[in-house]
């Protein structure tokens, strides 16, 4: 019963922090699009498009191999969705050279 707390939390930072940085392999995407002239919060945008693809592709993976909780990615990935929303929202109102 304890995962599915610790899969809400887990999401919910995600949600947040995924969207305001680009994790998910963001930490090379961004930097390098704005070493290359991008503006940062173009960067993260175009950087968490990519890796939407990126783990859905795992995620077919992953699903084939059966090692996917289904239970616990469903609770990460609806908390996930609603934070990453207001993280999105964040970017508008930080200055973008914090």
């Amino acid at each position: 019963m304890w995962i599915y707390f610790v899969a809400s939390l887990i999401g919910l930072g995600a949600g947040v922090l995924g969207s305001m940085f680009g994790l998910g392999g963001g930490f090379l995407i961004v930097p390098l699009l704005n070493i290359a002239g991008v503006d940062i919060r173009v960067a993260v945008g175009t950087s968490a498009s990519a890796i939407f693809f990126n783990m859905l592709s795992s995620t077919i993976a992953y699903s084939r191999y059966k090692y996917v909780v289904y239970e616990a990615g469903a609770l990460l990935s609806a908390t996930a969705v609603v934070t990453a929303y207001f993280g999105a929202q964040l970017t508008k109102v930080l200055n973008p050279d914090l």
